[in-house]
């Protein structure tokens, strides 16, 4: 998700990068969103309201996608400092 909505890579490039055909990249894809529109109903928000990826904090996005993350040794790090912080 953030290499295509953040870094705004093509499925080609990601498929590339990561070293996956297109239609994995691309069912990786629906079902990570899939699995936030799920989350998003699950904490009121309406169907009808579009949520723009590109828009959602990387953190938040993260936290919505964040049962198929090992997040025991997550590390975030801020852009303004240099210190690491372990989430």
């Amino acid at each position: 998700m953030i290499l295509y909505y953040y870094d705004r890579m093509s499925i080609a490039e990601i498929a590339e990068a990561m070293n996956l055909s297109e239609s994995s990249v691309k069912s990786k894809l629906y079902q990570a969103r899939k699995k936030i529109k799920t989350k998003l109903e699950k904490l009121g928000v309406d169907r009808s309201v579009t949520v723009h990826m590109s828009l959602v904090p990387i953190p938040a996005l993260i936290a919505l996608v964040a049962d198929e993350l090992d997040t025991s040794a997550a590390v975030v790090a801020s852009p303004t400092s240099t210190k690491e912080i372990c989430v």
